[in-house]
């Protein structure tokens, strides 16, 4: 979903959906769906009092019925370090259009941004369908305490319900910088970020920083994401000295001359340089949009590819061949 283009299927039906957090306003129309889905609703009230930023909605943008105003939907209940990922439901008319995908790939990287190690669910229908997304066979006694604490585990799913996990702890660590930290490197950690946290050959964490940081993200990398199914706020902007105090980074990736120019040598780290035209630079409103268009579809095939390099396999020399080599090969965007 996240690699459609315009025009798309997909893009048409983000079009009339709109993916954002739920709010207390929308538990009716999600305990509707839950219901619609036979989906258990035990439990879903307290997430949504506690901590309604961990479920999010696919709502429709022209909604007349409030029953049927969401079309989506899938929650996080996190305990301690591990997550439980539950309430993931679309309606029957959406189905195998990729909303279920991008609702499943935002909560899995919300949980992986926010350190947690694991994640956990239990399914009666779709045993099949979730190991795309990092989960495999587990037994349901070594879930952690906390988890099999929950509503799902004690009495709302039953036992004959299959469990699986997911491991979040990321193996790799990908850094994109560009000057101010507002668009094209928004857009790169977006889609690294999205995708790279339900990776089956081991979690990537991602981050962005600037060379001169600008005071918010551009609304243009917000507007193309949320176009292509990735909700994206990406917080404020940050420094190179802001992202690179924790764990090393595997891999930087620079997007503009400027923030080539200024990138500092991070120990271990392999360098590449992805340049790329500035969208935030083109003309008016439309053509601005459509810039952003063309920078989304030049890093979603890059970022397609190199989340498809055997990273663990790769020494830092081999692994800037390969990156550079992805960059150099695929096609550039027009200038703006």
């Amino acid at each position: 979903m996240t690699t459609s283009v315009a025009g798309s299927p997909a893009r048409e039906l983000l079009s009339r959906h709109a993916l954002r957090a739920a709010t207390l306003d929308d538990r009716p129309a999600l305990e509707a769906l839950l219901r619609r889905a036979a989906l258990p609703l035990e439990g879903v009230a307290d997430i949504l009092a506690r901590a309604p930023d961990d479920v999010i909605v696919a709502a429709h943008r022209d909604a007349v019925d409030p029953a049927h105003a969401l079309a989506g939907a899938a929650a996080l209940e996190v305990r301690g370090e591990a997550a439980l990922l539950r309430s993931v439901a679309v309606d029957v008319g959406l189905r195998a259009t990729g909303l279920g995908s991008a609702l499943v790939r935002d909560r899995m990287r919300s949980a992986v941004r926010r350190g947690l190690r694991e994640a956990w669910l239990l399914t009666t229908t779709a045993a099949d369908w979730f190991p795309r997304f990092g989960f495999v066979p587990a037994t349901r006694d070594d879930a952690p305490s906390a988890l099999r604490e929950t509503v799902e585990f004690r009495s709302a799913c039953p036992a004959s319900a299959t469990a699986l996990r997911a491991a979040l702890v990321p193996r790799h660590r990908i850094l994109v910088l560009c000057t101010g930290n507002s668009a094209r490197s928004q857009v790169a950690e977006a889609l690294i970020a999205t995708h790279g946290a339900v990776r089956a050959a081991g979690v990537v964490h991602a981050a962005s920083a600037g060379s001169h940081p600008v005071a918010r993200v551009n609304p243009g990398a917000i507007d193309v994401l949320a176009r292509n199914g990735i909700a994206w706020d990406g917080g404020v902007p940050r420094t190179i000295d802001a992202v690179s105090q924790g764990a090393p980074f595997d891999l930087v990736i620079t997007v503009c001359d400027d923030a080539r120019e200024a990138c500092p040598v991070l120990p271990g780290a392999a360098s590449v340089h992805w340049g790329l035209p500035d969208p935030a630079h083109a003309g008016d409103d439309g053509t601005r949009a459509r810039a952003f268009d063309a920078t989304y579809a030049a890093l979603a095939p890059r970022v397609a590819a190199l989340l498809a390099l055997p990273l663990a396999q790769l020494a830092p020399a081999a692994l800037r061949e390969a990156a550079q080599r992805i960059h150099d090969t695929l096609p550039q965007p027009p200038l703006a």
